[in-house]
């Protein structure tokens, strides 16, 4: 712990912010804000999709090529 405080007692470098840790073990679940309110239509919209899907039946289609792969895995990790 004193190793911590220590972090916290040096002077002030922007070459090498310090990020504030909290060392308790609890996880916040609750809204931080309040949510902001749908826009007008949105449901509609969602609903008429919702609709779609579930009439004509569409599966999840877990397969895909390998090129496919490579492309999303690019994405994932670039090469920056």
């Amino acid at each position: 712990m004193e190793d911590v405080l220590a972090v916290y007692a040096r002077p002030r470098d922007p070459a090498r912010p310090v990020v504030c840790m909290d060392e308790k073990p609890v996880q916040f679940l609750g809204q931080v804000r309040d949510p902001l309110p749908a826009r007008p239509g949105r449901d509609a919209r969602l609903a008429a999709w919702q609709h779609a899907i579930n009439t004509e039946q569409r599966q999840v289609r877990w397969q895909f090529t390998t090129d496919d792969a490579r492309a999303k895995l690019r994405h994932l990790y670039p090469k920056n």
